[in-house]
């Protein structure tokens, strides 16, 4: 079947679509990949994110409420005693902190810790908060080696509280509790010589 001239001669309008189809719409579709990726990451990469939350604040934390099958090391002088939500993981942390839990991540996984006598400013996105450290701690089941190869390549292995972790560039911290758990620190990492997990 011959085609009529109108179809197969090559005309300015032509060309236009043929450089639409086969130029810019490909460079536009990179383009907002790149952006949409970039919006699924942010969560993973933002200090917001990271940021733990407590309990109530009354069942908070206390050294003497908890029932620890795995005793931590005796309290060092000037401290208190964190115990997560599940009793997963204890630490230490300076008398003049204190936590709560982060209004954004309501569940007792996302916790900030303040100074006493400042008014808590959780950090989120672009905002800056005045936490002194922080934490999250979620069912995760992604490897440490797979995050590493996926989102933080240039991190470091290590080993937490017997646990195996890896430290970003920017100073995260990921630490594998269980198969299923993730303990991610931000910030401050004075409390880490106290860190004990009641898990295996």
């Amino acid at each position: 079947m011959k085609l009529p001239p109108s179809f197969t001669t090559v005309t300015p309008l032509s060309k236009t679509i043929a450089m639409i189809i086969f130029v810019i719409l490909p460079i536009l579709g990179f383009f907002y990949g790149v952006r949409y990726q970039q919006k699924i990451d942010e969560p993973l990469l933002s200090t917001e994110t990271l940021v733990l939350t407590l309990p109530k604040k009354e069942s908070m934390i206390s050294p003497t409420n908890s029932i620890n099958a795995n005793p931590t090391p005796t309290l060092k002088p000037g401290n208190k005693l964190f115990v997560s939500k599940n009793n997963d993981f204890s630490f230490q942390y300076p008398s003049d902190w204190y936590p709560e839990e982060n209004p954004e991540y309501p569940g007792g996984s996302n916790i900030s810790f303040f100074k006493v006598g400042t008014k808590s400013d959780h950090g989120y996105a672009d905002h800056q908060g005045n936490e002194l450290f922080s934490f999250e701690y979620s069912n995760d089941p992604r490897t440490l080696d797979s995050l590493k190869k996926e989102y933080y390549r240039d991190a470091k292995e290590l080993t937490i509280a017997s646990k195996p972790a890896i430290l970003t560039p920017f100073g995260l911290l990921l630490i594998r509790s269980t198969p299923q758990k993730l303990l991610k620190i931000f910030n401050n990492k004075t409390i880490l010589d106290t860190l004990h997990f009641n898990v295996k």
